[in-house]
């Protein structure tokens, strides 16, 4: 199983940007992931994309989907906890994959322990964080011990292992400047 980060897409350099380029879930970019996967036989956790609201009133969601090697969807998972907005949603089930049950989440819910708690509940094996941070918000709010511990509650108060991006010192030369890496925990047994 494959797994991208949030933002796969592209970065936009402002709002308008981000607004005019989301896409469709169905459409053309995410159906050449599809055939990716189809051809190769992978599974793919899509970590967020810029996904076109199919009703056409609202900005862009930051979408989550899982793709089987059919290449076919078999999650799809819409940020919840955004930070300028309170649009009613849902949460995702954790979807059975060759890896075991993965739950979807993006970023910035890690802060809510809560959700992690549901995802076991629900059956999850693997919790999943994609994020994409710009320098100045990951220096200033997602240190790299500070994101760590937040994924580390999170893991051990589901009990289940947990994979997350965790920002440090590599910087990637888009504008804006982004920052990230992956990192992996496990709960004890």
């Amino acid at each position: 199983m494959v797994f991208f980060p949030e933002c796969f897409d592209y970065v936009g350099r402002n709002r308008e940007e981000n607004e005019a380029l989301a896409m469709a879930e169905g459409g053309e970019y995410i159906g050449r992931y599809r055939s990716c996967a189809k051809q190769y036989g992978l599974w793919l956790s899509l970590g967020g994309f810029h996904e076109k609201d199919p009703a056409g009133q609202r900005k862009p969601f930051n979408t989550h989907l899982i793709i089987n090697d059919s290449g076919e969807t078999c999650g799809i998972y819409r940020k919840l906890h955004l930070f300028d907005v309170d649009i009613p949603g849902k949460i995702a089930a954790p979807v059975n994959t060759p890896v075991g049950n993965v739950a979807m989440s993006i970023c910035y819910d890690l802060r809510f322990a809560e959700l992690a708690l549901w995802h076991r509940m629900k059956g999850a094996h693997i919790l999943t964080y994609p994020a994409a941070f710009t320098v100045n918000t990951g220096l200033a709010h997602w240190e790299v011990s500070f994101l760590c511990v937040l994924c580390k509650n999170s893991s051990l108060e589901a009990k289940i292992p947990e994979s997350c991006s965790c920002p440090r010192l590599n910087f990637f030369r888009w504008e804006p400047l982004t920052a990230s890496h992956s990192l992996q925990l496990s709960a004890p047994p």
